[in-house]
């Protein structure tokens, strides 16, 4: 019983996707792969997930550790503050960051303006509101594989005269590994779908999502379903290439 339910629901849901492709034609599908627009837009979607990914590894994994290791105290409210933007509309969350970075509203907007990083209009706004909107998915999944990994471990590796971090690199990161590969994946699928925050804070260069979105507001339901099932499947082919890559628990 609870495996026809489990197949019903996942019908359910998977419905609508696999049926998307039969509303356009072989022809339109090759259109829309061989315009450059397209292209680009697919690239900047891809190229900013896995930037987007990289970066939050660089915040997450060490937040996850003190969390799991209660550095951080009180551990409840620094996940639930650390959980903000993946709880906030999306749209909000590039209000915030349009009012944090940008030249035009904010003195630290005005700083990396001034040194030459601009957040309106570029990649890096692309690739920064992706990682703000994501990076919670990774320490939440870096402080769940750190939680999992023996406190004790490390403490007899350190009573035998490992340091603190040669611990860490030898035990407890080996053995959260797949935790992290399934943080990572969540994270860049989280990151690859990202519209609300990277249209308000960098509608060009524009990604995948924000070129579907125009093409339904310009041209209708018909002229953006060919980028919306190249975008479905070239995602769907990379997120299971990588899940097969991390073994079949990441």
């Amino acid at each position: 019983m609870l495996r026809f339910f489990a197949t019903l629901l996942a019908f359910i849901i998977l419905l609508p996707f696999l049926g998307l492709s039969i509303y356009t034609t072989p022809s339109e599908l090759w259109h829309a792969l061989t315009n450059p627009d397209v292209l680009d837009a697919l690239k900047n979607s891809f190229l900013g997930a896995t930037y987007a990914t990289l970066f939050a590894a660089i915040f997450a994994i060490p937040l996850g550790y003190a969390l799991a290791r209660d550095v951080l105290k009180p551990r409840k409210l620094w996940l639930t503050l650390l959980n903000i933007p993946a709880m906030v509309p999306h749209s909000v969350g590039g209000v915030v960051i349009l009012l944090t970075f940008s030249p035009k509203y904010s003195p630290i907007g005005k700083f990396f303006a001034d040194h030459g990083f601009y957040i309106t209009g570029t990649m890096l706004g692309v690739v920064l509101a992706m990682w703000i909107v994501s990076v919670p998915y990774f320490i939440n999944a870096a402080y769940d594989a750190f939680k999992s990994v023996p406190h004790g471990l490390e403490k007899a590796a350190m009573s035998m005269g490992a340091s603190p971090l040669m611990a860490f690199w030898t035990i407890t990161l080996p053995l959260g590994l797949r935790g992290l590969i399934t943080g990572a994946i969540q994270t860049w699928a989280r990151a690859v779908s990202e519209f609300g925050a990277v249209v308000m804070v960098s509608y060009y260069p524009k990604t995948a999502p924000v070129m579907v979105y125009e093409l339904f507001n310009n041209f209708g339901l018909k002229k953006s379903i060919p980028v919306a099932v190249i975008t479905m499947t070239m995602s769907a082919v990379i997120f299971i290439t990588i899940r097969l890559w991390g073994g079949k628990d990441a």
